[in-house]
């Protein structure tokens, strides 16, 4: 299909909704580019089966249309389900229940039932029959990754995949009126101008959290849920139909599960049902609230809470692929309807980015796919863009919209037990911060929208520090860090700062990353001084496993929201009585350098002061958007004295475009982001990975006592989010080492990454393929590149004759630019891989382990690789266990570390 030369419409996310706009706009001709944060379709889990109501498939058939490519073919592909319609099984005697109301019993009754258990006369719950059908008499249901599979088709040439959308930039005529609209990446750069953007990519939305400046919320119900599979013998038990299993017995609150047992897959081997288990606040947690586990762990909780299940149900659980097992968070928008805030004319939103919904009821998919339709017609009608018609739009979502949210959350609080009190319960995506007020030094947790401007500290820790317990009930007062503290709070108390939201042109620090933080700070008046603070040492009760988890992972953002960072430099002497050559060389020396925590804590900040030993300010970083405030701040400061760019950008080896705020830093590359943390030092080894989050917009659970595997784990979740290759440009440190995976095993192996960019494009790709995509799997990472292949040679101490494979990654050194290239060989373990950072003829000979290389290129062709992750040793291997390793040729692979000098 050829597209008019006008401009697209961008689309921000590739889920159901968006996915149905873009079908939408394909079948009008409507010029169009979706941009999608992950690798491909099947990147990650797609969630369980959806039910679809009647409206659904009106909306959806009303963009599809007819015929057997259309709607017919989606039909087709979805599942029917007659029998007992929704029916309720009672979890401990496997019973059917007769149906006469919704939810657990009201409170009332719950407390009725409390005593009479112990007579063993509790009633039996009895809930409603809900009417499920949607066509033909029949329940209709469709897995989420086939329903996005099928929405897709056609729309391949206009899906720009790892491309994460993070905000937008209106562009304005002469006239001052908005005329184009580019959206915004994580890695800094922008989308080609459209003529729109609808925000589509679900609850994480920046897209929704910017054009409603902020009104968009999704709260964290506290209650969870588990998914799962099965085979279909498992369900034999159930028969067809579509079942709800309830258990009141759980001390902590009542548990559910739904099943769909679909007829015509019943004896299908090949086939797995799904289910969904979901629970009131409390009774699932997945290990240190972490949600992205998938597999054991949320296999083996759901086979606890269902132990004591009927017999009927217990082969859901006993024959479930563990493997597939995962958790989930149950949210939902502002029960009281979507918000109304200040109209875009070219920016809107659909889907959950608007008004997501507990999973009660099965409406949230449905009101999704009813967005597309709406706003795929009035497209349609006007040809593309036209004025007014986001407002159009979005007043005729409100009112539909507004009533499902309305109905799932009614729902849920009777199934799930929740209750969200707007403006006060927590968001979905934000940990409580506690402050402490610098007068009265008593505590306060703040949650979203009502945190107030604060400032925050950044130290190195003594060996005498207090905790959060100590500070609060006055203990060890005559500890050196408990007067830090007190010093703390009496400097930034009689600090006076510039009103900080009436300075032009003021912006917070641009990473191109998520900012879940999410505040509208409150500053403080011309002239007056911050009332909070927070402190790492005392602000973080860090007996609380849970809390510290959060803590770390909200960190980088909370140092990113003060309205000023204060570094406390307790090994440089007094400023100003100290000679200034022996004081900046102290300064250069400084321990504050070389520790890990203090990298975010220099480069989130807007606003970062440096004070000597006796709190006096000596220096600042002067950032793109401080600017004009360092201007404007010396009449109730005192002088900053000197800005200290340039010499931090030395000491540190961080280029200064960005410490200057002028370079997102997100735009740097992966490879040269470990290099600014490759030379600190952490306490813990676990440290060098979890202080790196933030830098690289990821989150992770904390495991104290997994030692070197958090690094391991990090770039691993860094690869989820990031396909550039630079990940992989680093080289082996240990001398020693025969073997190791492709992920480094420590962050000092980028130590000498720090020109490391990345490549506008893939080498040896069609023009327009971006990247590659890699992602994690059960067999190591599986990596799809363009290879020149090599004849096959002997390796001393590898094994038997062995192939061996040359590519380039998508990154290059500067200056030069020389490519970083992968000698990839295949041993009896696998895949090997040898980095080099000199071009392919300095590799001949002289690598460590290789006795012979001729090297017969031939043509560059298409491989894929599936490269063992972590380290593995086959020093002094004997023939008879290379010859037992053989039988492991396509399950293992690894990679040989030495790479000879440039």
């Amino acid at each position: 299909m050829a597209f008019e030369t006008r401009k697209p419409i961008l689309i921000s996310g590739g889920g159901l909704a968006a996915l149905l706009l873009a079908r939408s706009l394909l079948k009008d001709k409507i010029p169009f580019k979706l941009f999608e944060r992950d690798a491909s379709l099947t990147f990650r889990g797609q969630g369980y089966r959806l039910r679809l109501s009647a409206e659904g498939l009106d909306a959806i058939e009303e963009v599809l249309g007819p015929g057997p490519e259309g709607f017919q073919k989606f039909w087709e592909a979805c599942g029917k389900t007659g029998g007992a319609g929704f029916a309720a099984i009672d979890a401990i005697s496997g019973e059917t229940l007769p149906e006469d109301r919704p939810g657990p019993p009201p409170a009332e009754e719950a407390a009725e039932n409390a005593a009479k258990d112990a007579e063993g006369k509790s009633k039996a719950w009895k809930p409603t029959k809900e009417v499920l059908t949607s066509r033909d008499g029949k329940t209709v249901g469709i897995s989420r990754g086939a329903m996005r599979a099928l929405f897709l088709e056609g729309c391949e040439p206009y899906v720009e995949w790892s491309r994460h959308v993070v905000g937008y930039e209106d562009f304005k005529g002469e006239d001052g009126m908005i005329t184009g609209v580019k959206a915004v990446f994580a890695d800094g750069t922008k989308s080609v101008e459209g003529s729109m953007l609808i925000g589509g990519e679900g609850i994480y939305s920046k897209v929704a959290k910017q054009v409603s400046g902020g009104k968009i919320k999704t709260y964290d119900t506290g209650a969870r849920g588990i998914h799962g599979q099965a085979p279909t013998t498992a369900f034999k038990g159930l028969g067809e139909g579509v079942w709800r299993v309830v258990d009141k017995t759980n001390p902590d609150g009542w548990a559910f599960l739904i099943t769909n047992v679909r007829p015509n897959d019943m004896d299908d081997p090949n086939v797995k049902f799904g289910w969904t288990m979901g629970a009131q606040p409390g009774v699932i947690a997945p290990p240190n609230n972490d949600f992205s586990i998938v597999g054991k762990e949320a296999a083996d909780i759901a086979k606890s809470l269902t132990k004591n299940w009927s017999g009927r149900l217990k082969p859901l659980f006993d024959e479930m692929d563990e493997k597939e097992a995962a958790f989930w968070k149950i949210t939902c928008s502002t029960p009281s309807g979507v918000p109304v805030w200040d109209n875009h004319p070219r920016v809107s939103l659909l889907g959950d980015a608007v008004h997501s919904m507990t999973p009660a009821g099965g409406i949230g998919a449905n009101t999704a796919v009813r967005d597309s339709a709406l706003l795929g017609g009035l497209l349609a009608e006007a040809g593309g863009f036209k004025e007014g018609l986001t407002k159009q739009y979005e007043d005729k979502m409100r009112v539909y919209a507004n009533e499902a949210v309305a109905s799932s959350y009614g729902m849920a609080t009777k199934q799930f037990g929740v209750n969200i009190v707007e403006g006060s319960s927590p968001t979905a995506f934000f940990t409580a911060m506690r402050l402490l007020n610098v007068t009265t030094h008593q505590f306060k947790e703040f949650y979203d929208h009502e945190v107030p401007a604060y400032g925050v500290l950044s130290h190195r820790w003594g060996t005498d520090e207090v905790t959060y317990k100590d500070f609060l009930k006055g203990r060890r007062r005559d500890s050196p860090g408990y007067k830090k503290v007190l010093d703390f709070c009496t400097f930034v108390r009689e600090r006076k700062i510039f009103d900080l939201d009436s300075r032009p042109n003021r912006r917070r620090r641009d990473f191109g990353g998520d900012d879940r933080g999410g505040r509208t700070p409150v500053s403080p008046l011309a002239g007056d001084s911050l009332e909070w603070v927070w402190i790492d040492t005392v602000c973080i009760q860090k007996s609380s496993s849970q809390e510290l988890s959060e803590a770390i992972n909200s960190m980088f953002n909370w140092y990113a929201n003060s309205e000023e960072c204060y570094v406390y430099m307790s090994d440089v002497p007094p400023s100003a009585t100290t000679p200034s050559d022996i004081f900046w060389k102290e300064f250069d020396t400084s321990d504050w350098f070389n520790r890990g925590w203090t990298l975010q804590e220099m480069l989130a900040p807007t606003t970062v002061v440096f004070c000597d030993r006796n709190w006096d300010i000596f220096g600042h970083l002067q950032t793109h958007s401080g600017q004009k405030q360092y201007a404007e701040l010396a009449p109730w400061s005192g002088a900053l004295r000197f800005e200290l760019n340039e010499r931090i950008s030395k000491i540190t080896g961080i280029q200064p475009e960005y410490i200057r705020g002028t370079e997102p830093i997100a735009s740097a590359s992966i490879a040269r982001r470990m290099s600014w943390a490759s030379r600190r030092q952490t306490t813990r080894v676990e440290d060098r990975a979890y202080c790196l989050m933030g830098l690289f917009d990821v989150n992770m659970p904390l495991l104290y006592g997994e030692g070197h595997k958090a690094i391991l784990r990090l770039q691993e979740e860094i690869i989820k989010r990031s396909a550039d290759q630079s990940i992989f440009a680093w080289r082996c440190t240990d001398p020693d080492a025969e073997m190791t995976g492709i992920l480094a095993p420590d962050i000092k192996c980028f130590e000498n990454c720090g020109e490391v960019v990345q490549k506008a494009r893939v080498i040896d790709q069609a023009p327009g393929e971006l990247r590659s995509p890699f992602a994690i799997t059960n067999l190591g990472l599986q990596l799809t590149i363009r290879a020149r292949k090599v004849a096959r040679f002997q390796a001393t101490r590898i094994g038997p004759q062995s192939q061996l494979y040359i590519m380039q990654l998508n990154c290059f050194g500067i200056p030069g630019p020389s490519p970083i290239e992968l000698a990839i060989l295949e041993c009896a373990h696998g895949y090997s891989i040898q980095h080099s950072r000199s071009r392919l003829n300095d590799i001949r000979g002289r690598g460590r382990h290789l006795a012979s290389l001729p090297f017969e290129l031939r043509n560059p062709e298409d491989y894929q690789f599936y490269i063992k992750l972590a380290s593995h040793n086959t020093r002094g291997i004997d023939r008879r266990t290379w010859d037992e390793c053989s039988k492991c040729r396509e399950l293992e692979w690894m990679i040989i570390g030495n790479a000879p000098a440039a």
